[in-house]
């Protein structure tokens, strides 16, 4: 598995490099945070949850744009697709960020 988590930081920096995009950035060390350690108290939780959900907004907003108003060149299609993706990952991780809180309701 550190391999895996290793080549994912690599491609990470790649992406990084090339998009260029703070927000992405923060994304992606989120992400990278929660590799490592998922397990996360609810109340921690509900702060990321609303950052990630802005930052899936954003990355949504950046992928439309790039769709509508790029040139369809390469790297305007490298965007769009890295956007789209990000967006995904994005909502997908909240989703399961939300069984954290959820959990942690139901407890006595």
């Amino acid at each position: 598995m550190e391999n895996n988590l290793l080549s994912s930081m690599k491609e990470f920096v790649k992406i990084s490099e090339t998009m260029e995009d703070q927000e992405l950035d923060e994304a992606l060390t989120y992400i990278i945070k929660l590799i490592e350690k998922p397990d996360i108290p609810a109340k921690t939780a509900v702060s990321v949850i609303v950052k990630l959900e802005a930052l899936a907004a954003k990355f949504a907003f950046a992928q439309s744009y790039y769709k509508t108003f790029g040139k369809s060149g390469t790297d305007e299609r490298y965007k769009k697709d890295i956007y789209y993706t990000a967006r995904e990952a994005t909502v997908r991780l909240v989703d399961s960020l939300k069984y954290i809180v959820r959990a942690s309701e139901s407890r006595w």
